[in-house]
């Protein structure tokens, strides 16, 4: 049986508890003290509590705890199916879990007590509260929500976005199965799309007709229908197909890139990095103009030394690589200067060779070589990004000065004589009556081919093995080169804390080896205490001291030189 103290108690809390109020609907990012002005209207406010998740994600729900009766009514005659930041709100009486139960048994019961709540003074009225969770898990049967048409694609999302924001815009649809957002696998950074799963088709349907309607923080969201796996890839089959040539060689920007983390960058130093991201931000900034290229023949080479002519650059170029270039310039200012008449160096140049093979394998030599400069100053080489229109011009002067060449008329000439050879030949193929002949040929051409194209192969796969550790990433067609400006942000901060790593690594390498060679010496130390030696005594001082003392005896005879009488007179 109870005491009167616990029926008091009792009685107390249950009058109490038809003060208590549940808020469901609430914004995400609600704060108590907006809750708090908003609700302290309509009377005097003991408590509030938000839920919240194990993750301290809110759940959009709170319990409010009036000190009257007459403020929770009138909280819920004013404030229910009302707008409040934005959204539609429900207020309610909170209904013991007891009763609740007995209603409703097959929906998900989560009480207020499973959620820890911010400085709640009465545990025994918090595990009665309760909150209904609207998604309840059911036990889901595999199916293809692609197939079905219930997924949409969303596309210019915020990169700050959540999966619940999500939810929240696209549950006025229906009721939303799933929603994830598509995140990169290493440093899980939102890629700025998201996938939303509806219960059903037709929810799916009314949201694809509001593509480009919706807005999260001012970006228009692109809504599409979610393809299949298998769908995707031949899609890109398709592209794959259909891609025009790269006119522009914008694969060729990738060639020779230092990815921060990866082993070329290992021993780069910051300012070299920089410098790195700098020149590749640029580059793609002038790349956005359709009439710019990157040529196959030409490179570009930063980081020279202030020194460098043209000259030394050839040098150089032929000493590391074993290629003369056809072209080599050091770019200079127009100014002259102490030292340099010509004008001082702006630290970068130009070569170009004759072939895009030689140019190729010039670069993966060259570029972040530690041993051409420095190992903290390295060359940084790439392809050059040239002009269409001036680049026209150039090749329209040269066409005009080698036709006025008569030793460039002679070699066109023997140039024309050799094609004629040809076509004859081919129309005399073509006039052989014999099968037999004319399928040994077949033959013969088939057999040449394959060894042609074995060659390159192998001309390839030797390029590739040519690789060094320091030369950076390699080139593909059809692969663009150009990164994102955010990709390249990143990497500036990535390389940073490498190099910090690495210098910490070494300090710790010292101090190892300082330690130990302080413990061998003392080591020593101590065998030489040990060993009992006899003290060492000066010959040299003993030996002049028993001189000294010698000399000292002699010359005071040789002072006294009269002698003594033996007798006495």
């Amino acid at each position: 049986k109870l005491t009167k103290k616990e029926l008091k108690l009792q009685s107390k809390q249950y009058f109490k508890r038809q003060f208590r109020l549940i808020v469901r609907n609430l914004p995400y990012k609600i704060s108590e003290n907006k809750l708090r002005e908003y609700f302290q209207q309509f009377g005097n406010l003991e408590e509030i509590n938000i839920l919240k998740r194990n993750d301290g994600k809110l759940l959009g729900c709170a319990f409010l705890q009036y000190a009257e009766q007459k403020g929770a009514k009138k909280a819920i005659a004013e404030a229910n199916d009302k707008l409040f930041d934005g959204r539609k709100i429900s207020v309610s009486e909170a209904v013991d879990k007891e009763k609740y139960k007995k209603k409703i048994k097959d929906e998900k019961i989560k009480t207020e007590d499973d959620v820890k709540s911010e400085n709640s003074d009465d545990d025994d009225d918090d595990k009665k509260d309760v909150f209904v969770d609207k998604k309840p898990k059911i036990k889901k049967e595999h199916s293809n929500e692609v197939a079905e048409g219930r997924t949409v694609f969303v596309k210019n999302l915020p990169l700050d976005t959540e999966e619940d924001e999500v939810q929240e815009v696209f549950a006025q649809f229906g009721k939303i199965e799933n929603a994830f957002i598509n995140r990169e696998k290493i440093s899980q950074h939102s890629k700025g799309t998201a996938f939303v799963i509806f219960e059903r088709k037709e929810s799916a349907e009314i949201c694809l007709k509001q593509n480009r309607r919706l807005k999260i923080e001012n970006h228009e969201l692109e809504i599409v229908n979610a393809l299949s796996r298998k769908e995707i890839e031949m899609k890109e089959k398709l592209k794959n197909e259909n891609q025009s040539k790269d006119s522009r060689n914008l694969y060729l920007a990738k060639e020779g890139l230092i990815m921060a983390g990866s082993e070329a960058a290992k021993g780069v130093s910051q300012s070299d990095m920089a410098l790195r991201l700098r020149l590749e931000r640029q580059n793609a900034q002038i790349l956005k103009n359709l009439s710019r290229f990157i040529s196959r023949e030409r490179l570009t080479i930063h980081n020279l030394p202030e020194q460098y002519d043209n000259v030394e650059l050839r040098n150089m170029v032929k000493q590391h690589t074993g290629f003369n270039p056809k072209e080599c310039r050091v770019m200079c200012e127009n100014k002259p200067s102490p030292g340099a008449p010509s004008g001082k160096s702006r630290g970068y140049g130009f070569l170009s060779f004759k072939t895009h093979e030689v140019a190729l394998k010039v670069l993966r030599k060259l570029n972040n070589n530690p041993a051409v400069f420095s190992r903290s100053k390295r060359p940084i080489v790439a392809f050059s990004i040239e002009d269409k229109k001036v680049h026209n011009i150039k090749t329209k002067r040269l066409e005009k000065s080698l036709l006025n060449n008569p030793t460039y008329q002679k070699k066109l000439e023997k140039i024309k004589a050799k094609k004629l050879e040809k076509k004859l030949k081919k129309k005399q193929i073509k006039k052989v009556d014999e099968f037999s002949d004319f399928v040994s040929f077949n033959k013969a051409k088939t057999e040449s081919n394959k060894i042609v194209k074995v060659q390159k192969k192998e001309r390839q796969r030797n390029l590739n093995k040519d690789l060094s550790d320091f030369a950076g990433e390699v080139s593909k067609t059809g692969v663009t080169g150009v990164r994102n400006f955010r990709k390249i942000k990143h990497q500036a901060a990535q390389h940073y804390e490498r190099i910090k790593g690495e210098k910490k690594a070494a300090k710790k390498l010292k101090q190892h080896k300082e330690n130990l060679k302080n413990k061998a010496s003392r080591l020593k130390n101590v065998v030489k205490s040990n060993k009992k030696e006899r003290p060492q005594v000066n010959d040299d001082k003993y030996f002049t001291e028993t001189i000294n003392k010698y000399k000292k005896i002699m010359s005071h005879l040789t002072t006294n030189t009269q002698k003594s009488k033996w007798y006495v007179e």
